[in-house]
């Protein structure tokens, strides 16, 4: 009287079956009539079907390792083309890249497979989302023409991690954009993003922001280029809110028309290492640090913009800057420029 069991076979075979006080009910010896070819077609079906992967086991290898189900290992993240996007380089995947990090409410894994991704705007307003790409040279996210906007976001976040992509400003037909991000991350903690590089944007690359009364911190970026920014490849701002303990390391960015780096309003403990900053600008500096405090600026290489380095007082003066081992040459105005530097030191520049 329970559920009937489904049996499934690919050639002839024999059956006995017995109830529970061990009586033979059945015995079938070589059958060959029981149309054994419409079952195989059903386990296909089964299989096919939406919870087919349920059906299928899966063990990892090595010592403590217990049986899972396929679909359960196959859910420990989600694809942007579970969702319908195409990444092809033509079609508009904002609906279903949204869609897919909105699928993890509790945080999670988003990949991006190989491919070119056109989008306007999305992101993380929850905690823990990864986006991960297939790398640089892989995966691409490109802005959809015509767009005026943040393209990748994390705001109000603890935790999140970006990695693994370029994204592509389309520069050529999105202009005149005015304090947008390409990738911006606003009042928010604990945010990793590495390996990735941002190109032809016609604003701001890396935007790390307090918003107003937010506070934005632990936040560490490294291993990536930014290229042919219109305004700061890399910004800093505490502007009506704070700003602290942000670290961005090992990076390039090369023709930027406007500052490389900017630290700006009230942040403090940034710490800034490893880089390459050649701007091709007469305009702006390699690295502007205006009313901060407790910055440190190691091993840098800031050529062919303004200034080097410049250190500015707007509302209040920058205090406790330390700066070491940097080389500022090829400047328009001068290596070093410094206004403002309560309490700051500077060795080996």
């Amino acid at each position: 009287s329970g559920t009937p069991a489904k049996v499934y076979a690919s050639s002839n075979f024999s059956m006995l079956v017995k109830d529970s006080s061990g009586t033979q009910v059945v015995y079938e010896r070589n059958s060959s009539e029981w149309q054994v070819s419409a079952y195989v077609d059903e386990l296909r079906a089964d299989l096919a079907s939406t919870s087919g992967a349920g059906m299928v086991g899966f063990q990892q290898a090595g010592t403590g390792a217990v049986a899972r189900t396929a679909q359960s290992k196959m859910r420990e993240s989600v694809s942007v083309k579970d969702f319908g996007a195409v990444g092809d380089g033509v079609t508009d995947d904002t609906a279903a890249i949204q869609a897919a990090i909105n699928s993890l409410p509790s945080g999670g894994t988003v990949l991006f497979p190989q491919g070119t991704y056109i989008a306007t705007s999305f992101g993380a307003s929850v905690n823990g989302i990864r986006m991960i790409g297939d790398g640089v040279n892989a995966t691409t996210l490109k802005l959809k023409d015509n767009t005026n906007t943040t393209f990748v976001y994390f705001g109000s976040v603890d935790g999140g991690e970006f990695a693994h992509m370029t994204i592509d400003g389309n520069v050529a037909n999105n202009a005149s954009m005015i304090d947008k991000g390409a990738l911006q991350i606003a009042n928010s903690k604990n945010v990793f993003a590495h390996d990735f590089h941002i190109k032809d944007y016609d604003c701001k690359g890396v935007t790390i922001t307090s918003g107003t009364g937010g506070t934005v911190e632990q936040i560490h970026v490294s291993s990536f280029s930014v290229t042919n920014c219109n305004e700061q490849a890399v910004i800093v701002d505490a502007t009506g809110g704070t700003a602290r303990r942000v670290t961005i390391s090992n990076f390039t960015v090369y023709d930027h028309n406007h500052a490389g780096i900017a630290v700006n309003d009230g942040a403090t403990d940034v710490a800034i290492s490893n880089a390459v900053i050649d701007g091709n600008t007469a305009v702006f500096d390699a690295v502007s640090i205006r009313n901060a405090k407790r910055v440190s600026v190691t091993n840098i290489i800031g050529r062919r913009a303004r200034n080097g380095l410049y250190l500015l007082y707007d509302i209040a003066p920058c205090e406790d800057i330390v700066v070491s081992a940097c080389v500022f040459d090829s400047n328009q105005q001068n290596g070093v420029l410094v206004l403002s530097a309560l309490r700051s030191t500077f060795t080996n520049v």
